[in-house]
């Protein structure tokens, strides 16, 4: 009896396992392939939003910097700064008219400016549309260093800052000015921009799903722009994240999976802008990425039961059959050797 039963165990387990084995192995692969190619797929989509992105936000900063140069060839701005410089009784004057002009007729043609700044040679704020801001020292900052020495056709982007005197994260464009009867340089144009601009770029999530963003770290790792899970992340978020580390410390891209700021697995893509030592992130939870992934495998495990249950019917009915004439010749042959020559 007890061979009939270890055969029968036998004949079970190998038709099984014959049958099983290829499943199992079928089942592994597609399932990895599938979440290959799910993967690949997202990191098109990212990598597409992400340079898509990039490309808006430098041709605003484009256009911006191209009205910062037309503001600056305004003869009434120069010719006041000129009066300006060289005056001194009619300087009260010629700043509050230049003051007046620069928020009358400067200011309404673009909404996103947050402020506009005259600023003479010796670095100081001699007209402004915000008054707090004139008499204010700009001469050690980079934004006045590069344009004061710079061509009159030429603009600057300074990094995203915390203006003390808006109150409000802004970023500034500045433009050389330069006197009308020649090249010499007078002053520079600085025109403050509220960082919101960068957000309405950014943060159009229409294609991003439930857990996609897009942001932009600065060269000191710090977000620049909203965060989508953070309040008041600009300038706040410091995103020390490998694709952040990989453009700050070597100017490289990357995509593929790592833990955000957030600590939590992502997908992203990352898009590096040397001028401005930017990086762009694209990215979207792990989880969300391969939540298909799961409802495939629930289907393969159901698939595999059906076919387990499948195999394990015929299998037990095969070595049913296989060892129901092997027992009968056992018993026979006991039977035999016990004497009973009857046996069959």
């Amino acid at each position: 009896m007890g061979i009939f039963y270890s055969l029968k165990a036998k004949l079970l387990i190998f038709g099984l396992c014959i049958s099983l084995i290829p499943i199992a192995i079928i089942t592994t692969i597609s399932y990895f392939n599938a979440r290959n190619a799910l993967k690949r797929q997202i990191m098109q989509d990212l990598t597409a939003v992400a340079e898509s992105r990039k490309a808006h936000v430098l041709e605003f900063l484009e256009a911006k910097k191209g009205r910062t140069i037309d503001f600056g060839s305004d003869g009434f701005i120069r010719d006041s700064l000129e009066k300006i410089n060289r005056g001194v009784s009619l300087r009260q004057n010629n700043v509050t008219a230049l003051n007046r002009h620069l928020s009358m007729n400067k200011m309404p043609l673009d909404p996103h400016i947050a402020a506009i700044e005259v600023v003479d040679m010796n670095g100081k704020v001699a007209a402004s549309t915000n008054e707090t801001m004139i008499g204010r020292d700009v001469s050690g900052q980079e934004i006045y260093k590069k344009s004061i020495h710079a061509a009159s056709n030429n603009s600057y982007v300074s990094q995203p800052y915390h203006s003390t005197y808006l109150d409000a994260k802004s970023i500034d464009i500045s433009a050389p000015l330069t006197s009308r009867r020649g090249s010499k340089t007078i002053g520079v144009l600085i025109i403050v921009y509220s960082l919101d601009v960068l957000n309405k770029i950014t943060t159009q999530r229409a294609s991003l799903r439930e857990t996609g963003e897009v942001y932009i770290v600065n060269k000191d790792k710090q977000m620049i722009t909203d965060s989508r899970f953070i309040e008041n992340a600009p300038l706040a978020v410091v995103v020390d994240t490998e694709p952040v580390r990989m453009a700050v410390e070597r100017g490289e891209e990357m995509a593929g999976v790592y833990p955000d700021y957030r600590n939590i697995p992502v997908i992203g893509v990352s898009v590096y802008i040397p001028e401005y030592g930017w990086t762009f992130l694209s990215e979207i939870d792990k989880a969300e990425a391969f939540a298909p992934l799961k409802w495939l495998g629930i289907f393969a495990g159901i698939v595999g039961g059906i076919c387990a249950a499948v195999v394990s019917g015929v299998g037990i009915i095969l070595a049913a059959s296989v060892s129901r004439p092997i027992k009968r010749l056992t018993d026979a042959t006991r039977r035999f050797a016990g004497g009973d020559l009857k046996a069959r």
